[in-house]
C-alpha cells in the first residue's frame, strides 16, 4: 500500500538563464488550470487550501518588521479576498540542519 504525498508545484518570477520576467496569468490558472486536476484528486478530499505562497526574507527580524510595518494595510486587505486569515508558517534554519518554525494565529499574533 502506497502512502499519500504532497507535491509542491511552483512556477518561476524570471527564467533560471536569461533573468527575463515569466508570463504567469492567475486568473487563467485559478479559473481554468486548477479545474483540470480536481477531477483526480491526490487523496479523494478536497484540498485544504486555496493557494499557498512562499515569501522570503533576509531574517526573522525582517519578516517581523514587515509585519509590524505593512500589518496594518495588509491584514485588513485579506478580507477584500478571503473571510479568514491565513495559516502562515515561519521556519528559520539554524546551525545543524534544525530549523526553528513559528506561525500566525488567526489574529495574525505571532506564535512561537
Amino acid at each position: 500500500m502506497s502512502s499519500p504525498i504532497t507535491a509542491i508545484v511552483a512556477y518561476p518570477t524570471k527564467h533560471s538563464e536569461t533573468g527575463e520576467s515569466i508570463k504567469f496569468d492567475l486568473n487563467y490558472y485559478t479559473s481554468t488550470h486548477m479545474p483540470l486536476i480536481n477531477p483526480s484528486p491526490l487523496t479523494g478530499q478536497p484540498q485544504p487550501y486555496h493557494l499557498q505562497a512562499v515569501v522570503k526574507f533576509k531574517s526573522l527580524d525582517g519578516f517581523k518588521n514587515a509585519l509590524e510595518k505593512e500589518g496594518p494595510v495588509t491584514k485588513p486587505d485579506v478580507e477584500k479576498f478571503s473571510n479568514i486569515f491565513p495559516v502562515v508558517w515561519v521556519a528559520e534554519p539554524v546551525p545543524g540542519g534544525e530549523q526553528t518554525v513559528a506561525g500566525l494565529e488567526s489574529d495574525g499574533t505571532a506564535q512561537v
